[in-house]
């Protein structure tokens, strides 16, 4: 079973939120991204998926899936 340390994630994540700017930009959206992580039993399931923008019509998508060492 893998030890996970949620406080400490999110203290990380609060770190990390404070290095982002948003700031308009001179180049149109196209396209979006969004990723996901799942872990089953001894896997570790990663997908990667890009839309159109602003239609939302599926791009591309990967997935990988992987054993989880312990």
């Amino acid at each position: 079973m893998i030890n996970i340390d949620i406080k400490k994630l999110r203290e990380e994540q609060v770190k990390l939120a404070k290095k982002i700017t948003i700031k308009d930009g001179d180049k149109e959206i196209t396209k979006i991204a969004g990723c996901d992580l799942a872990y089953m039993d001894n896997k570790m399931i990663c997908v990667i998926t890009v839309l159109g923008y602003p239609d939302l019509k599926l791009v591309e998508k990967k997935y990988s899936i992987m054993d989880v060492e312990t």
